[in-house]
């Protein structure tokens, strides 16, 4: 959708609070009783474009970071917290640094990554979690359910292999129990967890923009590593597509808001909430006007 017909629909407002949000706020709103107001959103919902953010932002991450990074000679280990290695986060630890953040926050939101066939044995499903991705396997369909001794809904994702370095990183593991992986495997599963039966648009909001905060968290991390490699590399506005440059942290936040923006915007216009219901939130529309 282009950026002028969002201006002509009937959510303009909606669409320039968003691309404000994402493009220009720093943190999300504070949880507090200003988050319990307006539509209810089923959580159901809110999981599946948490999701997707989080599908674009892991394809952002391996396939320009780490995938074009490789070719052009940059580094990434699973070892890479070692002193001794100069290296950065494979895809699976950017997740589950990423998942540590959301941790830390006061939002009880849960992310993990886990598979039958994991090389990290932590990360091996078990008893009703095991079940559940069996049955995903079969019909490749995502599972939604509630977790009765965790007083959790859970909403559990395929992990599809999409790019090739990830596939060619389990196939050559030593320790990877499978080794024949290719494009369109379900290699595994991600699962998200929430108490809460629905959540009000602006705690969506705070729930998208801290998934942003935690994928910039890991991406500095990254960055640590991958900035040993300066004195042949760049670190600028430009990619590894481009040549020996790596993005700063400004131009990988940018991009993945850029990236993501659309889908949500799509998404969110059909759960039909309404303009007037996150008043505190919308920005001037000269601010929102600023997006290049």
């Amino acid at each position: 959708m282009s950026f002028s017909n969002l201006l002509n629909s009937k959510f303009t407002l909606f669409v320039l609070t968003i691309i404000a949000i994402y493009l220009f706020i720093d943190a999300p709103p504070p949880l507090g009783t200003e988050l319990k107001t307006g539509k209810l959103i089923p959580i159901e919902s809110a999981l599946r474009i948490l999701n997707k953010e989080n599908e674009i932002i892991r394809h952002l991450y391996t396939k320009e970071i780490v995938g074009h990074g490789k070719k052009q000679g940059l580094k990434f280990d699973e070892n890479w917290e070692r002193e001794e290695i100069h290296a950065g986060l494979l895809p699976a630890q950017f997740l589950r640094m990423t998942a540590n953040y959301l941790q830390r926050s006061e939002l009880p939101l849960g992310l993990f990554l886990g598979s039958n066939e994991a090389i990290n044995k932590s990360n091996l499903f078990e008893g009703a979690q095991l079940r559940q991705y069996k049955e995903m396997l079969t019909d490749q369909k995502p599972k939604f359910s509630y977790i009765e001794d965790i007083s959790r809904y859970s909403f559990m994702f395929p992990d599809v292999a999409s790019v090739k370095p990830c596939i060619s990183c389990h196939n050559k593991h030593k320790e990877s129990p499978k080794t024949d992986w290719k494009i369109g495997d379900i290699m595994g599963a991600t699962t998200w967890i929430y108490p809460d039966k629905t959540v009000t648009y602006d705690e969506l909001i705070t729930m998208i923009s801290l998934l942003h905060k935690g994928a910039e968290y890991a991406y500095s991390q990254a960055l640590l590593e991958l900035g040993y490699f300066e004195g042949d590399f760049s670190i600028a506005h430009k990619w590894p597509r481009e040549g020996k440059f790596i993005p700063s942290a400004e131009e990988f936040a940018k991009e993945l808001r850029l990236r993501t923006a659309p889908i949500t915007f799509s998404s969110i216009e059909q759960l039909n909430v309404p303009q007037n219901s996150s008043p505190t939130l919308v920005p001037t529309i000269e601010l929102a006007l600023e997006i290049k």
